[in-house]
């Protein structure tokens, strides 16, 4: 369950970047001390954010956050990226949209006393998931278990044979 504060950043960021043709790809919160750091994760739809694109998101998003103080008040850093090269899942649109990809999972609690995991993403719907792992085989998560998930590359993942 996504807590009240971060539903409101994803729908304040999800109207601005719209109007930019860009999309929220995953929002961390950082809170420790008196740090408090807002990380938003941005790209286009078809893929390929730049560096101008993020700037651009970034005031926008900054403008929104300065016209409702009722989100976030006081000091803050915010800090607008692509989502790199693994690129990261958070999203149910994003999982649904790669499927049959190779994703690094990261769990909120162990299952089986582990925590992280490298698979296939079988299937996703609008409750979780489904990977397949080389050593555990099938397994089904709940989004809420999912802690943080990237696309990672495996060698042939991608490629053709040229015909």
């Amino acid at each position: 369950m996504l807590s009240d504060l971060k539903q409101r950043l994803i729908e304040l960021a999800d109207r601005v970047l719209e109007d930019l043709s860009l999309e929220l790809v995953d929002l961390e919160l950082e809170f420790s001390g008196k740090r408090r750091c807002l990380r938003f994760f941005i790209d286009r739809p078809d893929g390929g954010v730049t560096i101008d694109e993020c700037a651009g998101g970034s005031r926008a998003i900054g403008w929104a956050l300065e016209e409702d103080e009722e989100i976030i008040a006081g000091p803050f850093v915010l800090e607008v990226s692509s989502p790199g090269i693994e690129r990261r899942v958070g999203r149910p649109r994003d999982f649904k949209r790669y499927v049959g990809r190779s994703v690094k999972l990261k769990l909120r609690d162990p299952i089986d006393e582990r925590r992280n995991y490298l698979g296939v993403l079988e299937a996703a719907d609008d409750k979780g998931i489904t990977v397949t792992t080389i050593d555990t085989g099938e397994l089904r998560l709940d989004y809420g278990q999912v802690a943080r998930a990237n696309l990672v590359e495996v060698e042939g993942e991608g490629e053709t044979d040229g015909n």
